[in-house]
């Protein structure tokens, strides 16, 4: 098969992964529409240059796939879930399933919003991992046989 094609498919498995994890919990095809578009934007925004720039210097192993795909989920929820409000009296109440809980107050995070934080920005990463993973594990199988490792006899010459 060839190189551009194994990893178009890893790119659509990796759009796919997410998008069956989120919609499937929810059992909603629009949840799934609209986590397949994120999906996409984050695979190609960020998961497949980074996927290309390991396959160009030859770093490309599971754990970089996964590492690499943990950082590009990371990167836009934090970005866009930053906690800090810039306006004064902005405060944010929420259920944590047992009471109320205040994640900021007056435009500035409490303890429970920081954790809060934390667990979203984790719980993408999470997923951003497992579908580099999903990625990693097809682009292995479809692509050409390219092996990153020298051979006993090059590598002492």
């Amino acid at each position: 098969m060839n190189d551009s094609l194994a990893i178009f498919f890893a790119a659509c498995v990796a759009v796919l992964i997410p998008a069956a994890l989120v919609g499937g919990a929810s059992q909603s095809a629009s949840v799934l529409l609209i986590a397949g578009c994120i999906a996409a934007m984050h695979v190609v925004f960020l998961g497949l240059p980074a996927f290309l720039m390991l396959l160009r210097f030859k770093l490309l192993r599971w754990w970089s796939v996964v590492l690499a795909g943990i950082v590009c989920g990371i990167i836009p929820m934090a970005v866009t879930s930053w906690p800090y409000w810039a306006f004064e009296g902005a405060s944010y109440t929420a259920w944590d399933g047992t009471k109320m809980v205040e994640h900021a107050v007056n435009g500035v995070p409490t303890v429970s919003g920081w954790w809060r934080y934390a667990y979203d920005v984790a719980g993408i990463g999470l997923l951003g991992g497992v579908a580099a993973l999903g990625s990693w594990l097809a682009y292995s199988r479809l692509s050409p046989g390219i092996s990153y490792v020298d051979s006993p006899t090059t590598a002492r010459n």
